[in-house]
C-alpha cells in the first residue's frame, strides 16, 4: 500500500490505451490481483527478484514509475538513477529532492499525470536517454556514500556545536 500501486496501476492502464504495454511489477500476484488491470496489458509479476535480476529488469525497462506518496530515500529509486534508467516519481517525500532535474515527477496520487509522464518519455527516445544520463551522473555526485557520510558528518557537527553554544 505505501508503494501507491493502485495509482501505478490506473497509470498503466491509462497507457494502455493507445498502444501495447508491458508492465513489470514486482509486487505479488495476489495484490495485483485486486487491481482492475485492462487485459490489453502484460503483467510480469515479477515477485522478489535477486538484485543482478531486478537490475536487469531495469535496464530493460523504457520508464520506471515510482509513484509511492511517502519514500523518503527509495532504494529503488537510487538503484534505477544508478543504473541510468528514465524515471517518474511522485513529487510527495523525498523523491523531489532525489530526482531533482533528472527525471520526471508527477502529482502525488494522480494516476492521469503519472500516466501523461510515462507517455512523454514513451515518446521520446531522446529524451529518456538523456534523462537516464543525467540519473546516473546526479546520484553519482550527490548520493555517493562518501558524500553522504560527509553530509551527515556535518550535520552532526552542526546540531552538537549549536547545544555547546
Amino acid at each position: 500500500p505505501e508503494k501507491s500501486l493502485p495509482v501505478a496501476a490506473a497509470a498503466v492502464a491509462a497507457i494502455a490505451g493507445d498502444r501495447a504495454v508491458t508492465w513489470a511489477v514486482t509486487d505479488t500476484a495476489a495484490q495485483l490481483a485486486m487491481l482492475d488491470i485492462p487485459s490489453s496489458v502484460t503483467v510480469l509479476p515479477l515477485g522478489a527478484l535477486q538484485p543482478d535480476d531486478l537490475h536487469d529488469a531495469m535496464r530493460a525497462a523504457d520508464v520506471v514509475l515510482l509513484p509511492a506518496e511517502r519514500e523518503l530515500f527509495g532504494n529503488v529509486t537510487g538503484e534505477a538513477m544508478a543504473l541510468g534508467c528514465a524515471v517518474v516519481g511522485a513529487d510527495a517525500g523525498a523523491t523531489p529532492e532525489v530526482i531533482g532535474d533528472a527525471g520526471v515527477l508527477f502529482d502525488s496520487g494522480d494516476a492521469g499525470a503519472a500516466a501523461a509522464a510515462v507517455t512523454s518519455l514513451l515518446d521520446d527516445a531522446g529524451r529518456r536517454a538523456r534523462l537516464g544520463a543525467a540519473a546516473r551522473r546526479r546520484i553519482g555526485d550527490r548520493f555517493a556514500l562518501a558524500s553522504m557520510e560527509a553530509g551527515f558528518d556535518g550535520l552532526v557537527r552542526s546540531l552538537a556545536a549549536d547545544r555547546e553554544s
